[in-house]
């Protein structure tokens, strides 16, 4: 089966396949856009969920990740001013922003964690095998 695919002058750099090897994709150039493209093919095959819409929206998320990091340190070094000063009624609302920013970061975390779920789809051969192991 290995030297099926890797026949000819020059043989791909990288092989995507489905766990059976019906599906294989062969990747001559490794780059990003290529190899994302291989494994899409094959995660359609076995996934009933879109790779692409997951990592677009995971891409997104990430935007709001970093937002959700620079307003906490932002706050953060206001808290530490506030409270090395006294002013406790300021530090306060400072703690609930952050309280709620807390919030907003458990909230993005279990979007994140259903984007990643794609839903494997039922195989009858393939998960007789997995249960053999």
């Amino acid at each position: 089966m290995l030297s099926s695919l890797f026949t000819g002058k020059s043989p791909a750099h990288v092989v995507v396949a489905t766990w059976d090897a019906k599906t294989i994709v062969p990747i001559k150039r490794a780059s990003a856009k290529g190899m994302w493209q291989g494994m899409s093919k094959v995660l359609k095959k076995d996934y009933k969920g879109s790779a692409d819409k997951a990592v677009k929206s995971l891409q997104r998320m990430l935007v709001e990740y970093d937002k959700i990091d620079g307003r906490v340190a932002d706050l953060e070094l206001q808290l530490e001013a506030k409270e090395a000063r006294g002013k406790d009624a300021r530090a306060r609302k400072i703690r609930n922003q952050l309280a709620s920013l807390e919030k907003d970061r458990d909230d993005l975390i279990k979007q994140e964690e259903k984007l990643r779920d794609l839903k494997l789809r039922p195989n009858a051969e393939r998960d007789e095998e997995v249960n053999e192991a």
